[in-house]
């Protein structure tokens, strides 16, 4: 398939990178990238750069390591306005018919499987989006594996259990449903995710895990913010959920406020040590 505008082949998939200020991420990234192929397919890695003259270095090495016949790379140098501006930027940039977005410092966890399910996604005619595992890391180390158990509706309600670095999104499902919005700071891709589900936008399962997701940077009050902005959300969208939903969802809402929030700025105290592999696996399961 050739690419309209440019008469060149349309790559199969685009990989989407955010960097700011943070050229160690983007080199991990890039390195953990490094062995995709998609075959006879091809590939490209956007950068969306707020911080080129930092990532100048990382780029070049870029341009040497991954295979020019098979890669294609598009630098996109921006000023910095908010993350899902980035991501919005990168989705106009990309020309791929699959997207993944990875962000400088998050990493592919499995090359292999990643090109099996480009593949399987980019070859199904009716869904939009495929759903697969991530690694939740805190400075270097895998936390736990979050994966999608039963319905992706289910796995939203009230708390969001799905990764958008754990999501292959077709181009199409953005013409469909809209880009991010720029307003909210935490939870675009939480809403973005809900608006795909009750837009009835068919999406295929994967239990692999795909790539590795960093939360050391994330503190007490950026939980808390993000809480706030993912509970708005959640009711603009009561009118389009049944009341057990909406109950199940607001509970959830509370449980995890409680595990996240309290335990976060509470758990350093000795008295809560013994109860952390439990608060682990309940924070897994919610």
């Amino acid at each position: 398939m050739m690419n309209p505008s440019s008469g060149s082949p349309t790559p199969q998939l685009s990989i989407i990178t955010i960097s700011y200020k943070d050229p160690s991420g983007l080199r991990s990234t890039l390195k953990s990238i490094s062995s995709l192929s998609l075959g006879a397919g091809l590939w490209e890695w956007v950068i969306v750069d707020s911080s080129p003259e930092l990532n100048e270095v990382v780029v070049n090495e870029a341009q040497t390591i991954l295979p020019k016949d098979k890669v294609v790379i598009r630098r996109i140098e921006k000023e910095p306005r908010g993350i899902y501006s980035a991501m919005n930027d990168g989705i106009a940039a990309a020309s791929g018919r699959v997207l993944w977005f990875l962000n400088g410092g998050d990493t592919c966890a499995d090359a292999l499987a990643v090109s099996r399910l480009t593949k399987e996604l980019d070859a199904n005619t009716s869904a939009e989006w495929l759903v697969a595992g991530v690694n939740r890391e805190k400075d270097g180390v895998v936390q736990y594996s979050w994966t999608v158990q039963g319905s992706v509706r289910e796995a939203l309600l009230g708390y969001n259990r799905v990764c958008h670095q754990g999501v292959l999104y077709k181009t199409t499902a953005f013409q469909k449903v809209g880009n991010y919005r720029t307003d909210l700071k935490q939870a675009s891709d939480y809403d973005h995710l809900l608006r795909m589900v009750v837009a009835g936008l068919p999406e295929l399962r994967s239990q692999t895990v795909i790539a590795n997701f960093d939360v050391s940077g994330l503190g007490a009050q950026r939980y808390r913010d993000g809480f706030r902005e993912m509970a708005a959300v959640f009711r603009q969208i009561k009118s389009q959920m049944s009341f057990s939903e909406y109950v199940r969802g607001v509970s959830k809402f509370y449980l995890f406020y409680f595990l996240v929030i309290v335990l976060k700025e509470l758990g350093h105290l000795k008295v809560f040590q013994p109860f952390k592999p439990i608060w682990l696996r309940l924070k897994k399961m919610i």
